[in-house]
């Protein structure tokens, strides 16, 4: 079985020659080499006093090597991720190596030996430090009680003894220089890449595969000596350095169930976009433990039926699902054209879902008494005019997704004229307020303003969390759209009208080359939705050139009314009596 030997190093290359001598002394000759260079300053590998006689010496002897940048974020798990990404996905072990570490000459061949059990996850040998007085743990020694969990110190660990046994011994944890089976570290979703500076992400990768019901094993005549243990790994941090993050997660580590974490790092509408994808990890997963981190979209996700545990913290749960990479990130770079809900499934190798509207439940009865009495016992109409994302505008505040603020009361006429009260969502005080609006639902908790929502006779809402839960509930509703497009982020519904406004765009000089010519011919050309430069799923992150946003501007206030009136004649003023989406249509 062909090792990939991945080492993370960080100014370090004074010591990381070592290591590299070592590995090529192994008596094993099956191992490719990683190494994840995340120095301050990027190291010119082919101009550094051993290192170019060294690399050709390696690939000599016919071991690939790769030379990855790291993600210089002081985060070594995260580097450990990079080196498994880049490595070669056929390689069925990997080592998580540090490269402050000398192997003895039969360390690989020994922990080889473990692994050709499919059963065993992960093993270690004895990890010492020269220069140390080494005790040797007789058999039956009390200390052994440090493989496993009960015992589980970052003061004491069985690697760090010699024995008097040659029989591997069982473990719950494991600690540096860890030889892993890849098809087990790919089902916990390899390293925790959120832990700061050094410690303890191959502890933590081990006790997750310990729950996965992987076995660990030690072999005590497998030697790595610590070349340099008084100043830490590389990090360069002092090994009495113990982080909150590592701490948090030795006191919940018993706690933990096998199944499946998501880490959903993105607002409130995508969380209600990203319950689709959550439905079809659970029918693909129906016997494992779902948990979702989701700080913003908490009351989004309580009482969903396909979550079992909504995680207080990033490291509460087994991670074996990671969206640690934006959704946007990955649309934009795989040009995605269809909906955000069915880029969550394809990011995760999910299946399409049949049906993208957002999954909503209340866990128990409808909460009626959440209702005003402003707008309790009849039909009213929810406005959401304003959105809060940070859309980096020149000219007005969220003025890229905002209908004009002079438009709305048109709206409220409307409504009245109906015989209907209306009431506005506000997120705070700074939200303008549009004259005669019945009720301000301003600051209000979030599933008070569901409830609102869900007991409308209608809603219109600009693209902001509003539409979202009308769509859930199945409520009338027009949305009104800018920047961005229905077809990304809105639902194609008999009872939804989606009104996308147009961009004039701007001229601009563009280079073309004249056919047969060399010498490109300057040319003015119209680009169109120039606030998007061509992404739309970068749209947070480009500044809108036009002032006041024609492609909300210039949507028509008679638009709306005509589509309000529709709405009306279609589904009349009751509340909407349907329940929220089981996420598949019947």
């Amino acid at each position: 079985m062909r090792i990939t030997a991945c080492v993370a190093t960080k100014n370090r290359t004074d010591m990381l020659h070592q290591l590299l001598w070592s590995l090529i002394r192994q008596d094993y000759p099956d191992w490719d080499l990683v190494i994840v260079d995340d120095s301050d300053v990027p190291v010119q590998w082919n101009n550094l006093g051993v290192y170019p006689r060294l690399l050709s010496e390696i690939a000599r002897k016919g071991h690939d090597i790769r030379i990855a940048a790291g993600p210089r974020v002081s985060r070594i798990g995260a580097t450990f991720q990079v080196g498994l990404t880049v490595s070669k996905k056929e390689n069925p072990l990997f080592l998580r190596v540090d490269d402050d570490s000398w192997l003895e000459p039969d360390y690989l061949a020994l922990l080889a030996r473990l692994m050709e059990d499919p059963e065993v996850g992960a093993c270690g040998g004895l990890f010492l430090h020269p220069g140390h007085e080494i005790e040797t743990l007789a058999v039956g020694d009390p200390r052994y009680r440090h493989a496993s969990i009960e015992g589980l110190s970052d003061q004491v660990n069985i690697q760090w003894f010699r024995h008097d046994r040659p029989d591997p011994i069982p473990a719950e944890h494991l600690t540096a220089n860890i030889l892993f089976s890849r098809s087990w570290l790919d089902r916990i979703g390899g390293f925790e890449t959120q832990l700061f500076h050094q410690h303890r992400d191959e502890t933590q990768a081990t006790w997750r595969l310990h729950v996965e019901g992987a076995r660990l094993l030690v072999d005590p005549e497998a030697v790595a000596w610590h070349l340099r243990a008084e100043n830490g790994g590389s990090r360069g941090h002092a090994a009495e350095v113990f982080l909150e993050d590592h701490r948090r997660f030795m006191a919940q580590r018993k706690t933990m169930k096998a199944g499946i974490h998501l880490n959903l790092g993105h607002a409130i509408g995508d969380g209600f976009m990203a319950t689709p994808m959550i439905h079809m990890m659970r029918q693909a997963n129906p016997d494992r433990n779902l948990a979702v981190y989701a700080p913003w979209a908490r009351p989004v996700l309580e009482g969903n039926p396909d979550v079992d545990d909504i995680a207080e913290h990033p490291l509460d749960a087994q991670r074996t699902a990671r969206l640690e990479r934006s959704v946007y990130g990955w649309a934009g770079a795989n040009r995605w054209q269809g909906h955000l809900a069915e880029a969550y499934c394809a990011m995760l190798n999910l299946p399409v879902p049949e049906d993208i509207t957002p999954i909503f439940s209340w866990n128990g009865d409808l909460i009626k008494d959440l209702l005003p009495s402003e707008v309790s016992g009849r039909g009213f109409v929810v406005i959401a005019p304003w959105s809060t994302a940070k859309t980096f505008d020149f000219f007005q505040a969220s003025g890229n997704k905002t209908w004009p603020m002079d438009r709305w009361p048109a709206v409220v006429d409307w409504a009245h004229g109906k015989g209907l009260k209306v009431a506005q969502l506000r997120g705070g005080a700074d939200e303008p307020l549009v004259p005669g609006v019945d009720l301000d639902f301003c600051g209000r908790p979030l599933r008070e303003a569901f409830s609102v929502i869900e007991q409308a006779s209608l809603v219109v809402s600009v693209d902001t969390m509003a539409h979202h839960v009308a769509a859930a509930f199945r409520v009338p509703t027009v949305v009104l759209w800018g920047r961005s497009k229905a077809a990304h982020f809105g639902y194609a519904k008999d009872n939804i009208v989606n009104i996308q406004g147009e961009c004039p765009g701007i001229p601009v000089e563009r280079p073309f080359k004249e056919d047969g010519g060399n010498v490109p011919v300057i040319r003015t050309v119209v680009q169109s939705r120039p606030c998007i430069n061509g992404d739309q799923w970068a749209m947070d992150q480009q500044v809108c050139p036009i002032e006041g946003h024609p492609c909300m501007a210039g949507i028509k206030p008679q638009t709306v009314l005509d589509a309000l009136e529709s709405l009306w004649l279609r589904y009349g003023p009751a509340p909407n009596p349907v329940q929220p989406s089981s996420g598949i249509e019947s």
